[in-house]
């Protein structure tokens, strides 16, 4: 995870060496060899900086915007930090708007159930208090909504964990 969101997010051969604890021959030679396996990060990733150059802001894929002023910036450490927001706004906002959006169809699905209750959202977690008899009815339909909310060219996969308390699912 640290690889591959820190490489897409602009972390440099010193940061990730600094966030691995390698050394940063080795750092640079994960971060060449990820661009060689994903090339379509590193030209989306220059497709999206340069989109936000030219219009001054980014947008995720429902359209939602977040302005950048200071991506054509003199000053460089604004122009970088700038860049790093460009990359991630895309990704982290379109994420929320998937989880909000999985949110509202799941209350519709089961307003009126008393055996689910949302409990709480963590990023792109949501943990449910579900009645014991009712795990393995309910789970599928709670995946199934999570993972066709929205139709991407890669399948969204939803990962399920269960337990008794949550100090359990870790």
């Amino acid at each position: 995870k640290t690889i591959n969101f820190g490489i897409i997010y602009g972390l440099t051969p010193i940061g990730l060496a600094s966030e691995l604890l390698i050394d940063r021959s080795m750092a640079s030679q994960y971060i060449k060899s990820y661009f060689e396996i994903y090339p379509g990060v590193k030209k989306w990733s220059q497709e999206v900086v340069s989109f936000v150059r030219n219009n001054g802001y980014a947008v995720n894929f429902f359209g939602r915007r977040r302005y950048l002023n200071d991506i054509n910036s003199k000053n460089k450490a604004l122009k970088m930090a700038s860049e790093r927001m460009a990359i991630n706004m895309p990704v982290q906002s379109g994420s929320s708007d998937i989880i909000k959006k999985a949110m509202v169809e799941i209350y519709k699905t089961f307003k009126n159930n008393e055996k689910v209750r949302l409990l709480l959202q963590i990023h792109d977690e949501l943990l449910f208090e579900i009645c014991r008899d009712e795990v393995f009815k309910i789970v599928p339909q709670i995946k199934e909504i999570m993972e066709n909310i929205f139709s991407f060219d890669v399948p969204l996969e939803v990962n399920v964990k269960y337990g008794e308390r949550w100090g359990e699912l870790k």
